[in-house]
């Protein structure tokens, strides 16, 4: 899903209200008040792009990963005979998956879809790849 830039939301300054002085002194005080505005809204931006930058970066660095395992880390390793275990990229190799006869797969990540749902049984655990998740 696509970040959505939320507009910043500014609040009253109740505890200095516009004072009922001279026009000169109201001018001031709208001038500064609206420079704060400003200031507010610019900062809130700032915080609003930072945010987007380092989500589109969280994006780029997983798709990164993705790529280096879909290559690299591809195959289903035997563990005992008949259950094998792997990495996404071992997940996403339909091949190895088909001459090794693997017909279920069970995915312990979070929020990835299924590769080949024509071709084999999935069953998904939602866990954080995290030494400190508890999976029990």
């Amino acid at each position: 899903a696509a970040a959505k830039s939320k507009a910043p939301v500014m609040a009253c300054d109740s505890a200095n209200p516009m004072p009922f002085g001279s026009a000169p002194h109201m001018t001031e005080r709208v001038q500064k008040n609206l420079s704060d505005w400003i200031n507010s809204t610019e900062a809130c931006n700032l915080q609003d792009e930072a945010a987007l930058r380092k989500d589109k970066m969280v994006k780029v660095v997983k798709t990164l990963l993705l790529l280096k395992y879909l290559k690299h880390d591809n195959e289903p390793i035997e563990v005992i005979k008949g259950l094998y275990i792997g990495s996404i990229g071992a997940a996403h190799n339909r091949p190895a998956l088909k001459e090794n006869n693997i017909t279920h797969v069970l995915t312990a990540a979070r929020g990835l879809p299924t590769p080949f749902p024509e071709d084999f049984e999935y069953q998904s655990i939602e866990v954080l790849d995290k030494a400190d998740v508890d999976i029990s």
